[in-house]
């Protein structure tokens, strides 16, 4: 299998080199190792820091910002260098080998403090290998998307292999619901409160990271067989030094209207994401009042539904513009989100002994508003990949890097300020050290409802807004897709 790439070699035109089946599923494979790790800092991290370990919520919630931050900013800096660097692995595959171990490594290493911290050498101990992780992970995730963008120029294929990565993520959730909740940290009568047992939480960081480094490696090594058929580096990336690079490419990207508003919609919506999801534990246990063993079956439910609306949004937009999809489920997703929480947090709901209370939970929770927000994974990135074509056809350059890398950018500083402002809320309503549902009282309970109702219905709002300016339509995106056969003929 020849993985060698010339330098300065055009690559053959993408949309003529099909991608076979097992290209795609290896390829999505990456997301699973990733989305492993992602899921099990989003599960257990705060909950681990914060009511096993005793950090204030306000500390481990700042960690997560101030980490995000700093990933934040190298993920743009990550493209600049990813799209020029040159090596017999092509532009990509280097940084996806490079960042199995750390990430691997200091995932485990979050979970597994030294014993007996005070408070400030805790947070120390949390920032700095979260650090470390989200360094390892943008080496990993910036080449990565980078990479699918290459892969193929086609409208419907670009959605499909979106797609894979995010049913490869949904199976990914898997991992904290099964090793983790269902096993690991499984109420006994030994351990009591499983999910206050400290010793589970290296025996599951140990597992998952030996997940995390054979599912990435494992997806660069066998999609090495493409390298000779991607674009090579890009020239106008070597000009200037990075920083100069990055700071030309970051305002001619924002200067499309189709980026700009993918940008901004995804920063706003990541906002919500954070607090929702680093709340998720939280919720679950003192909000719902359900155990662990029904975590478990909200996260295989939620599974099954994402990876069904995945394909159902799929097949949509295989007819439809992608900004018409995209609304279509995100708007879906805020009308049932609103209403299930709405009437949870005011008590128009059943009690919990009520025998249809845990299905309509699952029901409404798991299954109906992660379908609907299935269109947002299925069409964001693949309308990305569209706008990094519309920046070549006007600059003639490829520089993917640089897109998502900046997406990245705007994700996680935005996710992270939403995990932050859960480890506030976390301290505000009063749920931090709580070990039980009997001791939330029904304030506390309404606060918690009303923080994730409000999140949600105000940002996911605004972030429609922001998706509504994108522009690139199927028949704009199929004329600069003919465009630029025509001039890659051109210059052959």
């Amino acid at each position: 299998m020849n993985a060698t790439v010339s330098a300065g070699a055009p690559a053959i035109p993408l949309s003529t080199a099909a991608l076979s089946r097992g290209t795609k599923l290896w390829y999505a494979l990456g997301q699973l190792g990733e989305g492993i790790k992602n899921e099990s800092f989003a599960y257990f991290a705060v909950f681990y820091y914060t009511n096993v370990l005793d950090l204030p919520g306000t500390l481990a919630g700042l960690a997560v910002f101030i980490s995000m931050i700093v990933d934040a900013v190298v993920d743009p800096l990550m493209g600049v260098i990813s799209d020029r660097t040159h090596s017999r692995l092509g532009r990509r595959h280097p940084w996806i080998f490079a960042s199995a171990l750390p990430l691997a490594l200091s995932l485990y290493l979050v979970f597994a403090p030294p014993a007996g911290l005070a408070h400030g050498a805790l947070f120390a101990w949390l920032l700095g290998w979260m650090l470390v992780n989200r360094f390892s992970l943008t080496m990993f995730h910036v080449p990565y998307l980078s990479l699918g963008a290459e892969l193929t120029r086609d409208w419907n294929e670009r959605t499909v292999l979106v797609s894979l990565r995010f049913s490869f993520a949904q199976l990914a959730r898997l991992f904290p619901a099964v090793v983790g909740l269902a096993w690991l940290f499984r109420s006994t009568a030994e351990h009591g409160e499983g999910r206050l047992y400290a010793a589970a939480y290296p025996q599951y960081a140990a597992i998952s990271a030996a997940c995390v480094l054979l599912a990435i490696f494992a997806s660069g090594w066998m999609t090495r067989d493409r390298i000779p058929l991607l674009a090579p580096p890009d020239p106008g990336a070597s000009q200037h030094g990075v920083l100069q690079t990055l700071y030309r490419d970051l305002w001619a990207a924002l200067r499309q209207r189709a980026f700009r508003a993918v940008f901004l919609g995804i920063a706003i919506a990541s906002i919500a994401s954070g607090t929702t999801i680093t709340l998720g534990l939280h919720t679950g246990t003192f909000f719902w009042d359900v155990t662990p063993q029904i975590m478990s079956y909200w996260g295989a439910v939620s599974i099954v539904s994402i990876i069904a609306g995945l394909a159902f949004w799929t097949r949509r937009a295989a007819t439809r513009d992608k900004g018409a999809v995209f609304s279509e489920g995100l708007l879906g997703y805020v009308a049932i989100h609103t209403a299930v929480w709405t009437l949870a947090t005011v008590g128009i709901w059943p009690e919990r002994s009520h025998p249809t209370y845990v299905p309509l939970y699952l029901i409404g929770t798991g299954f109906v508003a992660p379908f609907a927000v299935a269109s947002t994974f299925a069409m964001g990135q693949s309308m990305m990949a569209d706008c990094a074509d519309a920046d070549e056809l006007a600059s003639g350059r490829r520089r993917e890097g640089v897109y998502f890398g900046a997406a990245s950018l705007a994700l996680k500083l935005t996710y992270g300020g939403g995990a932050w402002l859960a480890g506030i809320l976390v301290d505000l309503v009063g749920v931090r050290g709580i070990h039980s549902i009997a001791q939330v009282t029904p304030e506390m309970r309404m606060h918690l409802g009303l923080a994730m109702n409000l999140s949600v219905l105000v940002l996911i709002g605004v972030s429609w807004l922001a998706f509504r300016q994108y522009d690139l339509t199927r028949g704009r995106v199929s004329e600069i897709q003919a465009q630029l056969e025509a001039k890659r003929a051109a210059r052959s």
